[in-house]
């Protein structure tokens, strides 16, 4: 028997209330930040899943009440990729940006967002759906790693004396 079905029986509600659930405690616990956005030149959110406020510390309804909110939050040096990003959208349908976004402490956290249009009524393309990843531990290890090379090549540069690597066999 399937959980929803289960539940269903022992009186907790319907099968559709109880996928539901289901759902907004899986979605709760993603890394993973879902959202879908009316089109009218620029994605304008309708919805965004909750743990939205567990990752940023912005609570949802700042981004549903205030428009620009979110984008107000972009790094200033990451704003024009992410509307290069929305002018992709517009022409291919689909897009891809990596940026950084302030939390609520003030600190930036490094995103990749994907986004595409999903058809309406009559095949019309005008609703958004996107998926927001907090990457920032990834960018963090590539920037350490570039600069342990860059350590690395210095003191291999300045070296005065040859640097020998032996293997033990």
């Amino acid at each position: 028997m399937q959980l929803a079905e289960a539940a269903t029986r022992s009186g907790q509600g319907s099968e559709a209330e109880h996928k539901d659930r289901i759902l907004d405690f899986a979605v709760s616990r993603s890394p993973a930040i879902f959202y879908v956005a009316d089109w009218d030149e620029m994605p304008y959110p309708t919805f965004i899943s909750s743990n939205l406020e567990t990752i940023t510390g912005h609570p949802v309804s700042a981004f549903l009440e205030d428009q620009d909110f979110g984008r107000g939050l972009l790094h200033p040096e990451d704003r024009e990729a992410y509307f290069q990003a929305v002018r992709d959208l517009k022409t291919v349908g689909q897009a891809c940006a990596e940026y950084r976004f302030r939390n609520s402490e003030g600190q930036y956290l490094w995103f990749r967002d994907d986004l595409r249009f999903s058809p309406g009524e009559g095949g019309k393309a005008d609703e958004v759906v996107g998926c927001m990843i907090d990457i920032t531990r990834q960018k963090r290890a590539e920037t350490s790693f570039k600069d342990a090379e860059a350590l690395k090549s210095e003191i291999v540069d300045a070296a005065l004396d040859a640097i020998v690597v032996a293997d033990e066999d």
